[in-house]
């Protein structure tokens, strides 16, 4: 049907978030993401037409509820693409509609959907060449903490992670990014692997130079993989939480070696956090 195709349209563009589908007075999931929701949620799964043979699965709830169900699926740890209809329903024609907000678990602003006791971390992490960069960011408070590390320091890593304690990661797509986003998943972090591209290298860097000190973008610089994190959070900023990106003005740079290192382990057993 004609809603099914603007479905299958919207949804080709937002395919690693669960799309919830504005229909009238209600949000509907369909396909696969109405199986994952409806099994996660606790809600029931039904079926309404056909695709290639098949009933199609369908789940839906309420817009006045909306806002519980959100924070339930992002503190669940998947990410959300709200898809509204953009115009009044008129008979005969079907609805525009697009998405207007898309919700992961490092990007929230919504204060009712954020822990108030905790900050929340968007990690950018590239291991590439002989060093690793690592970008920490928190939108609420506009921090970012940047890093690096020789290539091969899992440990040093691994206890950035522990930390920060970051709700979110991002990796870039490529064999070494598969193998941490493997890695972390199995430690329970939310990741996100990014395209690698430069398509927005010379946007980013125009950006950057508005932003942020002279010293501060040649610092980004001065190490390949660090650059190639700031971007990665940059393009990951602009596509899921655009009204943020300029609130960033300063970079804290830091060596892991200007600390008191104690590993996640330690970190647990000492109950610091």
């Amino acid at each position: 049907t004609p809603l099914m195709q603007q479905f299958f349209d919207i949804k080709a563009h937002h395919s690693d978030a669960l799309l919830l589908f504005q229909v009238g007075d209600f949000y509907e999931l369909f396909m696969e993401d109405a199986k994952t929701a409806a099994s996660f949620l606790g809600i029931a799964l039904t079926k309404r037409g056909m695709h290639n043979g098949e009933p199609i699965p369908l789940c839906g709830v309420p817009i006045h509820a909306i806002e519980h169900y959100i924070t339930k699926l992002v503190k669940g740890g998947f990410k959300v693409a709200l898809c509204n209809q953009l115009e009044e329903a008129v008979p005969g024609k079907v609805v525009r509609r697009g998405v207007v907000q898309v919700y992961t678990p490092a990007t929230l602003t919504d204060s009712n959907l954020l822990d108030e006791k905790s900050a929340s971390y968007l990690f950018s992490f590239c291991p590439l060449g002989d060093y690793w960069g690592l970008l920490f960011g928190e939108l609420m408070t506009a921090q970012l903490f940047a890093t690096v590390v020789k290539s091969d320091s899992v440990r040093k890593v691994e206890a950035e992670l522990g930390r920060f304690f970051p709700d979110e990661i991002i990796i870039p797509d490529s064999k070494l990014g598969k193998q941490f986003a493997a890695q972390f998943g199995k430690q329970g972090y939310f990741t996100t692997q990014v395209p690698e591209t430069n398509d927005l290298e010379n946007e980013f860097d125009a950006w950057a130079q508005k932003q942020f000190q002279t010293n501060h973008v040649a610092a980004l610089k001065k190490h390949q993989a660090l650059a190639k994190a700031a971007q990665n959070f940059y393009g990951y900023l602009k596509k899921n939480q655009a009204g943020a990106i300029d609130q960033f003005k300063t970079i804290h740079f830091y060596q892991p070696t200007d600390y008191l290192i104690l590993d996640a382990a330690t970190s647990r057993n000492l109950e610091l956090i």
